[in-house]
């Protein structure tokens, strides 16, 4: 009888207890221009349905919007000093892990920008997605105009 009755509590307990009780975050470990730390403070907006919103942030972190956890991937951008970035198609699996978000200005890094490309790329913005496993990085261009 106590065996059910323990089963009976938990399965209350998990019903009463929210879906989304905590937020998670996802860490800025650092801000980088042409390799070198900033400390320029820094915003990150999601685009909704309709518009941009901005990210709840806590110091160095910041969480997905409410409205947009059930999503798959984002579009987002960073904003950090006199710099703009934007990225297409996060997918959810990278906001679990630290990021490294850089600006990467002439002469390039071949890991950022291909040599064809190099004339008409002004700068290169990238996101190092760091912690466990293989590490990875995006990269996008801003064009010469």
């Amino acid at each position: 009888m106590t065996k059910y009755m323990a089963g009976y509590l938990l399965l209350i307990l998990c019903a009463f207890y929210p879906i989304h009780a905590q937020e998670s975050f996802t860490n800025v470990a650092r801000i980088e221009i042409d390799g070198k730390e900033t400390k320029k403070a820094f915003k990150i907006f999601f685009r909704g349905k309709d518009d941009w919103m901005e990210a709840p942030k806590k110091h160095r972190a910041f969480s997905i919007p409410a409205e947009l956890r059930n999503c798959r991937y984002f579009d987002i951008s960073i904003a950090f000093g006199k710099y703009q970035l934007d990225f297409s198609q996060i997918y959810i699996s990278k906001f679990r892990t630290d990021w490294i978000v850089g600006v990467d200005t002439k002469p390039f890094s071949d890991e950022n920008v291909e040599p064809e490309e190099v004339d008409k790329t002004e700068l290169a913005g990238y996101i190092d997605f760091v912690g466990s496993g293989l590490g990875t990085r995006v990269v996008t261009l801003k064009r010469k105009q």
